[in-house]
């Protein structure tokens, strides 16, 4: 078992508590905020990013630095498990480089991206997996079974208070969206176990600091990440706007003249979905395709009931930087597209109803896009 002492362990804890004071905090005085901070392909999913792969980086250093053969493979292990999972965390590239996944992963991921933890959502919630794996590695650190465990192998003990803070946010659930705050808290705790397996925070005139440094280092790359991802992402794709533009405003006008809904969406009061995803569950007429936009992003459908039989549908594409800018809240009120689209996404409003099937606008694109 790895030994820090009760400054690092100190140290350590008050970090993750501190954090999830924040979490719950701006939950309640910021709601918006911590949406913008934890929404897909946002800040926190590129801190994940960091994390799970300054881990890996650290699990394999510590297979240099550890001369016994079982630390050694569970370093190995881990370090494999880290790069993996930071991976699949940003699709493996596909948002950053804009590439078509293959198409198994169109027809079958759940979120039609080039990973593969989605397609447990068949079988398993994501969730219940990250929360098994915590309880799983926490309960090594428990000193009655760390000592069953070949020397060296199991994680320091203070690793089991944030592992259990991440196990309760999926398994309890509190509010939308927490599971990317609890994957945060999985990799920067794994990120500090690294450090500690690879002797940043057991040896050295430093190694009190890195306690706390390591997961506040892990913050702050996701940090700097997430404006460099948006400012490379978006120069280069540019140069598809017009094409995105034209393939929106020739959706639009298919809806308008044949429209696509079902009496099933009108009882719903929302229903935000990917297009394929809502044709697939028949809350639209199927069509041949998996309704990508010019940067191989899903395109989405937004609907709010207004009254009985009618509602506002957005249709919109995440625009030249891949993720999400919009407040999908304001739809009902909103009279054009351009009321309701931030940032640079893209779209089209339309006005539907069971009777009169939908009444159309030509898409418009938000303000940024336009100029």
């Amino acid at each position: 078992m790895l030994n820090l002492d009760w400054r690092r362990a100190l140290s350590l804890n008050g970090v993750f508590a501190s954090l999830t004071l924040l979490l719950f905090g701006l939950r309640l005085l910021h709601p918006t905020l911590l949406h913008r901070l934890l929404e897909e392909d946002g800040p926190a999913e590129w801190a994940t990013f960091a994390a799970f792969t300054i881990a890996g980086g650290l699990y394999a250093l510590a297979t240099r630095r550890t001369p016994q053969a079982w630390p050694r493979l569970v370093a190995l292990v881990l370090a494999v498990f880290s790069i993996f999972v930071a991976g699949e965390e940003i699709s493996w590239g596909q948002r950053l480089l804009g590439f078509r996944p293959p198409e198994v992963f169109l027809e079958h991921n759940f979120q039609q991206e080039t990973n593969v933890h989605n397609f447990l959502k068949k079988i398993l919630d994501t969730r219940f997996v990250v929360a098994g794996l915590s309880l799983i590695y926490a309960a090594t650190s428990i000193p009655g079974l760390a000592r069953r465990l070949p020397s060296g192998t199991a994680p320091a003990g203070p690793i089991a208070v944030p592992l259990l803070i991440v196990a309760a946010l999926e398994l309890i659930y509190p509010f939308s969206l927490v599971g990317e705050a609890a994957e945060l808290l999985f990799g920067l705790a794994l990120l500090t176990d690294a450090g500690a397996r690879s002797g940043l925070l057991t040896a050295g005139p430093h190694a009190a600091a890195w306690a706390w440094g390591l997961p506040v280092a892990g913050l702050a790359a996701g940090m700097l990440l997430f404006p460099l991802n948006d400012s490379i992402t978006t120069r280069r794709a540019l140069v598809l706007l017009p094409q995105a533009q034209r393939e929106l405003a020739e959706l639009e006008e298919r809806y308008r003249h044949s429209p696509p809904w079902r009496s099933r969406l009108f009882k719903k009061r929302r229903l935000h979905k990917r297009i394929y995803t809502a044709v697939r569950a028949r809350y639209l007429v199927g069509e041949e395709g998996y309704f990508l936009d010019a940067w191989n992003q899903p395109l989405w459908i937004n609907f709010a009931r207004t009254e009985r039989g009618r509602g506002k549908v957005l249709v919109y594409s995440f625009g030249p930087n891949r993720r999400r800018d919009t407040d999908l809240e304001r739809l009902g009120a909103a009279q054009n597209a351009a009321e309701v689209l931030e940032g640079d996404d893209l779209g089209f409003l339309l006005t539907v109803g069971t009777s009169t099937r939908t009444a159309g606008q030509t898409p418009v694109a938000s303000p940024t896009t336009s100029r």
